[in-house]
């Protein structure tokens, strides 16, 4: 759900740049997502705002001024695919280079803060990063409307095992690569300290097999015998020919009632923490 990259942001900052004053902001047309992303425990008020991607004129508006970090989350390949979306993203990275961070406690000096009114896209301050992060490993035809706009992928997944475009940084066509970190020594290391193991998925490229399909044809797989590369032993299986039947699907208004109790809970979750922090600030009384 909304929310989650901006919770990771919230951490790397924190351990990284704890001077850095951060204002956290999860744009979704779906209003439902609300509570749920304002749930989230973060240490900085968690902000959502309704806006539909097609509408790049009032990003800046809804998100309450220029934007230092943007990640477009699992919403390009189905929503953003189009002539219009590549326009205003090229537009907004064609703007003016950002000023220095906002540290905390000086909002309001020169330089810094948040504005009340946002400029125009190319008026305003370009996005010191723009990411794309998806469920699919193709996205060429998006890429190449953004391409007409002056734009191109920095891909940010090792593509030695085929094209992976699951998780890009958008950048001005002339603009340099970033330089990569050494895979040797002191690189090597900090890579292992930032990177979960695995995450993105990428062991069915050694099978063939795609990141979009979700698993799909994994199901019925027979994986070979042997070791893997610790000596452990990998004996043959496959799954049976014949999967459990999916569960009944409910009604409209169980649905309803579903949802609505989901709703709930996390409105109930949110409150929960809203006392609790309360109470610290208040020191335990």
């Amino acid at each position: 759900g909304p929310g989650f990259e901006l919770l990771a942001f919230e951490c790397f900052f924190r351990q990284h740049y704890p001077v850095v004053e951060l204002h956290c902001v999860s744009l979704d047309l779906a209003t439902e997502w609300a509570p749920y992303c304002e749930a989230l425990p973060t240490a900085v008020p968690l902000r959502f705002e309704p806006w539909d991607v097609r509408d790049g004129a009032s990003l800046l508006a809804k998100a309450g001024g220029p934007i230092d970090y943007a990640v477009i989350s699992y919403v390009f390949h189905h929503y953003m695919e189009s002539d219009a979306c590549a326009q205003w993203l090229g537009a907004w990275l064609r703007g003016p280079t950002p000023g220095p961070l906002v540290e905390a406690g000086r909002d309001g000096e020169e330089g810094g803060g948040l504005s009340a009114h946002a400029s125009p896209l190319g008026t305003a301050p370009a996005p010191r990063g723009l990411f794309i992060s998806s469920r699919y490993e193709d996205l060429r035809h998006g890429l190449g409307l953004l391409a007409r706009h002056g734009v191109r992928p920095v891909r940010l997944i090792d593509q030695q095992r085929g094209r992976d475009d699951r998780q890009l940084a958008l950048v001005l066509e002339d603009a340099p690569d970033p330089t990569p970190l050494p895979a040797e020594g002191e690189g090597g290391a900090l890579l292992d300290q930032l990177t979960f193991e695995n995450v993105p998925y990428e062991e069915h490229k050694r099978r063939g097999g795609h990141g979009g399909n979700f698993g799909a044809k994994r199901a019925r797989e027979e994986y070979a015998g042997g070791t893997d590369g610790a000596g452990r032993d990998q004996r043959a299986r496959q799954m049976p020919p014949d999967l459990p039947a999916p569960p009944p699907k409910p009604s409209a208004e169980e649905f309803a009632k579903a949802r609505a109790a989901r709703l709930q809970a996390a409105r109930d979750r949110q409150a929960a923490l809203l006392a609790e922090r309360q109470k610290e600030e208040r020191g335990g009384a």
